[in-house]
């Protein structure tokens, strides 16, 4: 009876080992299900590999009046966005300002090779995966309410590690 007490908590416990891993591989898997498929818009357009460009809630076709570049990056510390347009170059996850009425870019670039994303849950934006060195994503969107809200990497464990940082819109 102890055998099998012994091996039934072992299957179990390997059981729970392999599901584990399946559920922290899936977003992996998933951005890397087909690389031979070209990148698409929200639309379903191909876009070259590298760069793709979707847009969310846009008030009307305005071409952007803002624009901000960020780039990802891992140190020993954690992950983090770090500021890449003439605006906040350089600053580790920049404080973007706007105000109510912009029409803004937000471009995400791969600087370090790991999979990130940039979320603005409140706003429901949403930039997309990038998953090689060198890859970005640019959202486009108006800026329709003033507030503070966060943007951060939804992937398991950068938020949690610092890669987060505040849009603040002034009415």
């Amino acid at each position: 009876m102890g055998f099998n007490t012994a091996l039934r908590t072992s299957l179990g416990i390997i059981a729970l080992s392999i599901s584990t891993l399946l559920v922290a591989c899936a977003p992996y898997a998933a951005s890397t299900a087909h690389p031979s498929a070209p990148a698409a818009d929200s639309h379903g357009t191909p876009h070259q590999q590298g760069h793709v460009e979707s847009s969310s809630s846009p008030a009307d076709n305005s071409e952007p009046n803002r624009a901000y570049a960020l780039d990802t990056h891992f140190s020993g510390a954690g992950f983090t966005f770090e500021g890449h347009d003439e605006v906040s170059s350089g600053a580790v996850n920049p404080v973007l300002k706007l105000t109510v009425g912009d029409v803004v870019k937000i471009t995400l670039t791969n600087g370090d090779g790991i999979e990130h994303d940039l979320v603005i849950p409140s706003l429901g934006i949403h930039a997309g995966h990038v998953s090689s060195k060198g890859q970005s994503r640019s959202v486009v969107f108006s800026v329709t309410r003033a507030g503070e809200y966060a943007y951060y990497c939804s992937v398991p464990g950068h938020r949690e590690t610092g890669m987060e940082g505040k849009l603040v819109i002034e009415a």
